[in-house]
């Protein structure tokens, strides 16, 4: 694998790998990030397809949940470099942050997919005394068709690995609800 560091310390970001750059999720990338997640879900994830719910809804969530991300600082966004988009992304964050707060603004389609997803984590929760940075949450990964085959969505999960690692969090957890990400999970 070829890695290049900007930074002398290894965890630090950006990272450049094999044309692709990973940082961390920042304010100015939550368009492209949203974006990119809504059109990876709404066609590929399937739950999300089998509620029907469409790359324009999905873009509503997306947005408040990569808002949200900036402010934890654990998420990352994988960018072409030679056409500066985003093409990838992983929201990441502190298992112990509740999904969401206001639902107003997202289709009702999302509410089985809430629950469910709830009702995992509550059932680990409830089996496992969890800490606030203590277990990172792998909460959603998504990678641009066009660029399935470059090890994007490996990267970006190990990256968040390695980052909340470096951020003192002992263990990661994830649901994934894809045949894509359920062999490369957290």
């Amino acid at each position: 694998m070829n890695t290049t560091y900007t930074h002398k310390e290894p965890s630090l970001f950006p990272v450049v790998r094999n044309g692709v750059v990973y940082d961390i999720l920042k304010i100015g990338d939550v368009s492209g990030a949203s974006r990119c997640l809504a059109i990876t879900f709404s066609t590929g994830e399937p739950m999300a397809k089998s509620l029907g719910i469409t790359e324009e809804e999905f873009l509503v969530f997306a947005e408040i949940l990569c808002k949200r991300a900036v402010k934890e600082e654990l998420s990352i966004i994988a960018r072409c470099q030679k056409t500066d988009h985003i093409i990838g992304c992983c929201i990441a964050e502190d298992f112990t942050t509740e999904i969401l707060g206001d639902l107003k603004e997202i289709n009702p389609n999302f509410i089985p997919i809430f629950a469910l997803l709830n009702e995992l984590d509550e059932k680990y929760k409830k089996q496992h005394m969890i800490q606030k940075n203590e277990i990172l949450h792998g909460l959603m990964l998504g990678v641009l068709k066009t660029y399935s085959r470059l090890d994007i969505g490996k990267n970006l999960t190990e990256l968040v690995c390695a980052l909340g690692k470096a951020r003192g969090y002992k263990a990661a957890i994830t649901e994934a609800t894809s045949p894509i990400t359920q062999h490369m999970a957290i």
